[in-house]
């Protein structure tokens, strides 16, 4: 899939009329099936790739990514203030002349550049409300945000386990909303006492590892490396991790931790029972079909169901033991897991062998399908033990919070994240990567590296890190002229950009 293709297939499959989820899924698809799309061999990984040291990160590159977020804050917090005097009204004010630090601060969460259509998941005078009561108890705002899993382990996404640039920027996008909050006090208040405000970042990457097939001890690594970072840009007093199962049994009531694991034991029966009843693996079209219409909870604004989008979102997720249990060399596991993945719902009877074994591509086909099934099943049942329940258990948790979340959902906040080509990619489902925008500027955006390399993108390790194996630390797009890293980096100073819009 070529850059011109990458632009437009939002707009050529009319998939902007479909969730976030479903374009998620068909566009992953889409690489993964694109034979034009190659990784980089360890030959082109080694010609092709550029070293930054560790002196140029410190004292380079971490301070432009700062600074830029810095100031970006401060222009949003100016915004933040104009805007609410334009929908004074939406707060049920009478003059624009009553508009005080609460309207401004709650108008920080409405800013395009921060969160995405939150007109429409959210009330302005309900979010001013609950500023109100914080204001009154104690100078502090909130926000919490379900999110940095782990580093999901698809070839086709990433090159390694642990955080790049890619979390660097996502961490860099919960500091800019909290600095904004301050900045927005700041402005609406000078005389008062100074107010902070924190993200709270609940890593839930142990709640979904089983299912993933996803190591403890690599969650444990990915989240150690987070907080790394977290010191390293500075930001310790404005974003803090929390992970999200002892988050829940330290806080949460003990009833309601029991009601949320007998709703995920029955919704997983109720699913296994329901589902498991239609599952084909010689004839998905009409397995697929006959979910989206029986699935016990269905998503009726999502033209693929909820499952059946998960379903096609987690075969470019899950680490599958069926491919682990063949011990196939790196070269070969890759070239079988884009085969077989890309084709997992289609048949492949004149397919042959697995290289190396005597396994048929069609009975691993068929077992790695079983897997992703089982794990939409568990996610499903894990997700629904949340939604049944009376509240958000997470707020449950932090009442005094402020919700966001990365998908667009009623009542919570959807953080804005800086997209390629009309696709959004969260950080930990790709790589970080520097791109141009259509004015010139550099802006840090995340994307499967299949299409990164595929693309001619330039890997950048950390010196002397160099060899082939290695895991970079982010991608220079080919169309950037780079002659080395660390000039690219002090030419950044002047082009990077933290504005998520045009």
């Amino acid at each position: 899939m070529n850059s011109k293709s990458i632009d437009n297939f939002v707009y050529q499959t009319g998939l902007s009329r479909l969730s976030e989820a479903v374009i998620s899924s068909h566009f992953m698809d889409a690489i993964a099936r694109d034979v034009a799309l190659q990784p980089y061999d360890e030959e082109t990984l080694q010609r092709r790739a550029a070293t930054i040291s560790p002196a140029a990160i410190d004292h380079l590159l971490i301070p432009t990514l700062v600074e830029a977020a810095r100031a970006f804050a401060e222009e949003r917090a100016s915004a933040a203030a104009a805007r609410a005097e334009r929908h004074f009204e939406d707060y049920g004010l009478a003059d624009v002349s009553e508009v005080g630090e609460a309207e401004i601060i709650a108008e920080v969460m409405f800013d395009r550049q921060l969160s995405r259509k939150s007109e429409a998941t959210c009330a302005r005078s309900a979010v001013r409300d609950r500023i109100c009561e914080r204001l009154a108890k104690e100078r502090t705002v909130e926000l919490v945000i379900p999110a940095l899993p782990f580093k999901i382990m698809s070839p086709l996404k990433v090159r390694g386990p642990m955080p790049d640039l890619a979390e660097v920027g996502f961490l860099l996008s919960l500091y800019e909303i909290a600095l904004t909050v301050e900045a927005a006090s700041r402005r609406a208040n000078p005389q008062a006492e100074k107010l902070s405000s924190r993200f709270v970042v609940v890593s839930d990457g142990s709640r979904f590892a089983s299912l993933a097939n996803v190591p403890l001890e690599a969650i444990a690594r990915y989240r150690n490396a987070l907080e790394a970072w977290i010191a390293r840009l500075g930001m310790e007093d404005h974003v803090v991790l929390a992970d999200y199962r002892d988050l829940l049994e330290q806080r949460l009531p003990a009833e309601v931790l029991a009601e949320k694991r007998r709703i995920a034991i029955a919704a997983r029966g109720l699913y296994a029972e329901v589902l498991g009843a239609v599952f084909d693996p010689c004839a998905m079209a009409r397995t697929l079909e006959t979910s989206r219409a029986i699935e016990p909870d269905p998503e009726r604004e999502n033209g693929d169901g909820r499952f059946v989008s998960l379903l096609r979102s987690l075969v470019y997720t899950i680490n599958y033991r069926a491919i682990d249990a063949l011990e196939l060399p790196p070269p070969v596991r890759y070239a079988v897991y884009r085969e077989l993945t890309g084709s997992l719902f289609d048949p492949l009877e004149d397919k042959g062998l697995v290289p190396g074994t005597l396994v048929r591509k069609e009975t691993l086909r068929q077992a790695m399908l079983e897997e992703a099934w089982n794990a939409a099943i568990d996610y499903m049942a894990e997700i629904k033990s949340d939604r049944d329940l009376a509240q958000d258990p997470i707020l449950t948790c932090l009442p005094a919070a402020i919700r966001w979340t990365i998908h667009v959902k009623a009542g919570q906040f959807a953080i804005a994240t800086p997209s390629l080509g009309g696709y959004l990619v969260q950080a930990w489902a790709g790589s970080g990567v520097f791109r141009l925008t259509s004015k010139g500027a550099v802006r840090l955006c995340s994307y499967p590296v299949l299409g990164l390399e595929g693309g001619g993108a330039v890997p950048v390790f950390v010196a002397p890190g160099d060899a082939p194996d290695a895991q970079p630390l982010f991608y220079v797009d080919g169309k950037i002229d780079m002659a080395d890293a660390e000039s690219f980096v002090v030419e950044l100073a002047q082009r990077f950009s933290r504005r998520r819009l045009k």
